[in-house]
């Protein structure tokens, strides 16, 4: 579809009778000179159509997220006013000012929040359930039991109807709310542990508490809390510093800390557990540089490819690079790879069989899942889960494929439903077409 005929079907959609009515419903509830807004601009006029909508029902966090796009639109001094005004609208500061510790607190979308502490600086909630509570009247929904920092100003308070929801289902399920406060006082007193350490905290991170402390120039030691509901996460590690404002603003992802542990805190000797060990970990990389914190992570890295390599040596496998092949008949190959994401460090699982001359189209491809995901953090796993993953491998995909001839595996559903050339004989297919054809009638 060209620009010139979207732009037509947008300029139809505004001037539409339905579209109109709640256009100028919107500027009759906020202002005749909205219409103002972005001159002529019909796309940007629909979407912030959006944010009014949501400004007109009440829904002030979700209106805050679709309106705060256009700050960088507006041009013009009369622009920004309008901008300045509808954001005012969308926000609760004054109103909100007045929560105190206890009080309960909701988004549109984001579900019910507990506030457990408050200071001059910051605001600490606690969600408890999602969005959906009041409306299921039945179901246990408590969610995640997640602790964030937040400055509450898109937030608002629960109507009186939520508040007795509330009060009643903790009434009815004493062992839910003793759930909901279970890590709320420790992860607090970690918090105050960590920053008396001399730490310095995250100030936008809202997913978890994210701390760090700046060692030598472009090198940070990294601390993350994050309350899962049955245990506390703790994520530490070395970094190197890209960028200090991004750092300041919103701490460092635990998938992107350079040399990184993980431990778990679910007793009062956890607790302590894990602060030695966080102490451990900083003491024998405290004075790093940058280019020793990458050397590191990347000879940790090939240690954790070589005990892959050690597993499928014994099978028959070459390694290249990380992937590890063995020949099977005909000039077909298994292979196993070791595939790094794009996205993050973390690598996915990939067995699949093909051609020798001809990768692709594969005649059979899977991918891993064991932890409902299919990805997996390789500085997070220990010894056991990786094994443990390694040999379910081997002993439910690799072996049965060594072991078994490429005709009668191809009579197998599970193998050949996988298959991308068709289900047509091809050249590297090892499968004849009469089998699919024999399957599909079974």
């Amino acid at each position: 579809m060209t620009d010139e005929k979207k732009k037509l079907i947008r300029e139809q959609l505004f001037l539409a009778t339905d579209f109109q009515k709640k256009w100028n419903k919107y500027l009759k509830a906020f202002g005749k000179d909205i219409d103002e807004l972005f001159c002529d601009d019909i796309e940007k006029k629909i979407r912030l159509s959006e944010g009014l909508e949501h400004l007109s029902n009440n829904r002030l966090s979700d209106a805050y997220h679709v309106i705060r796009h256009f700050e960088s639109v507006c041009v013009t001094d009369v622009d920004r006013r309008i901008f300045d005004r509808l954001i005012k609208l969308c926000l609760n500061e004054e109103e909100m000012s007045k929560a105190k510790v206890g009080d309960w607190v909701k988004q549109s979308h984001g579900g019910y929040y507990q506030i457990i502490k408050r200071t001059t600086d910051y605001v600490v909630i606690k969600r408890a359930f999602d969005h959906k509570f009041i409306y299921a009247k039945q179901s246990v929904n408590i969610d995640g039991f997640a602790i964030e920092l937040t400055d509450l100003k898109t937030y608002q308070f629960v109507e009186k109807e939520e508040l007795l929801a509330i009060k009643n289902f903790f009434a009815n399920n004493p062992d839910e709310k003793t759930e909901f406060l279970r890590y709320t006082d420790t992860i607090l007193s970690l918090r105050e542990a960590i920053l008396k350490a001399n730490f310095q905290e995250a100030e936008w991170e809202f997913r978890q508490f994210s701390f760090y402390r700046c060692t030598l120039e472009k090198v940070a030691f990294i601390v993350n809390l994050k309350d899962y509901g049955d245990h506390i996460g703790v994520t530490y590690g070395f970094t190197s510093i890209v960028d200090q404002d991004h750092l300041r603003h919103y701490g460092e992802d635990n998938s992107n800390i350079k040399i990184r542990f993980h431990s778990v805190i679910k007793t009062d000797e956890d607790k302590i557990a894990v602060a030695s060990e966080v102490k451990r970990v900083y003491d024998t990389y405290l004075n790093r540089s940058k280019d020793e914190i990458l050397s590191l992570k990347k000879e940790r890295q090939k240690q954790f490819l070589q005990k892959i390599a050690d597993k499928m040596k014994p099978l028959g496998f070459k390694k290249k690079g990380a992937k590890w092949t063995r020949p099977l008949e005909r000039d077909f190959c298994l292979e196993f790879e070791a595939q790094k994401s794009q996205w993050s460090d973390e690598y996915y699982f990939n067995v699949c069989v093909y051609h020798k001359d001809v990768q692709f189209p594969q005649c059979y491809g899977t991918r891993l899942n064991t932890n409902g995901k299919g990805i997996y953090n390789w500085q997070l796993m220990t010894d056991e889960e990786l094994n443990c993953l390694l040999e379910e491998a081997i002993q439910n995909i690799l072996i049965p494929i060594i072991n078994t001839p490429l005709a009668e595996l191809g009579t197998r559903k599970e193998i050949w439903q996988g298959c991308t050339c068709q289900r047509n004989k091809c050249n590297t297919c090892w499968v004849q077409k009469n089998l699919w054809e024999a399957n599909e009638t079974k």
